[in-house]
């Protein structure tokens, strides 16, 4: 049976799989959400799609909770609430208001911390389920600007167990609100379609200084390298400067 493109969008929204479809018409600024960095907003659009899953994807240092930090502290400063479903509990929230964040606006979902084991010892399945739930739970609940799940510090493994149904339950969680959904992890995930991949690339980290003298220079952050993918557009590169965005995590252990 061959069908037209017409037939087949009538049976996925029959199948209530609709969401599914990328449309080639650039969504209104209002269904558009600023991530606070200028130069990010630029390649995106105008910011990250609201009712739609999006990734900050990063190794360690990368800078992927201070953009986290950055995107959550724009939010509160259009007067949004903002839910961050902190999965090992690593968040500072003297760091996070220093970033910008108003903590008043912020829901805080803490999970158990637990101290960096080895590579093959550090199997964290039930943490990862109670954070995808909380962010399910929180979804549905409407009223929410952003709800971001950080997922940063789990092992690669743990998080590639995952189904792509995972990914679909939250992305259809927030289809059609004014919330825009952000997981932050170490590898690619999942988003919906219009949500992006922000890729933070180590490789293409550079310091910057302040002076010309080697002796007297002084250090003012990194240029981070991020490739931008989505459904629509072909993968994009640019750089990021750390000091437009900044926050840290408490460690333990």
């Amino acid at each position: 049976m061959k069908l037209n493109l017409i037939d087949l969008e009538s049976l996925l929204r029959v199948q209530n799989l609709d969401g599914t479809l990328v449309s080639l018409k650039p969504l209104p600024t209002e269904r558009l959400a600023e991530t606070g960095v200028i130069s990010l907003d630029e390649h995106l659009g105008g910011g990250l799609a609201r009712g739609h899953l999006s990734e900050i994807v990063g190794h360690p240092s990368s800078g992927r909770m201070s953009l986290l930090c950055a995107i959550l502290a724009s939010a509160t400063r259009r007067g949004e609430v903002v839910t961050l479903i902190d999965t090992f509990d690593t968040f500072d929230p003297v760091s996070g208001h220093a970033a910008g964040i108003d903590l008043s606006r912020l829901l805080w979902i803490r999970g158990r911390q637990r101290a960096p084991q080895s590579k093959s010892g550090w199997s964290v399945p039930q943490d990862i389920d109670r954070a995808i739930k909380a962010s399910n739970l929180v979804s549905l609940a409407g009223r929410f600007g952003l709800v971001a799940v950080d997922l940063a510090d789990a092992p690669a493994a743990s998080i590639q167990r995952l189904s792509f149904t995972t990914w679909r339950r939250i992305a259809r969680a927030i289809e059609g609100s004014e919330t825009v959904g952000v997981v932050v992890g170490p590898i690619t995930m999942g988003r919906s379609a219009r949500g992006r991949s922000i890729i933070l690339v180590d490789r293409d980290r550079a310091a910057r200084w302040l002076g010309s003298s080697s002796r007297s220079r002084v250090f003012q952050g990194l240029e981070i390298g991020v490739r931008v993918e989505s459904t629509r557009h072909p993968s994009r590169r640019l750089q990021l400067a750390t000091d437009g965005f900044r926050c840290e995590i408490a460690r333990t252990g």
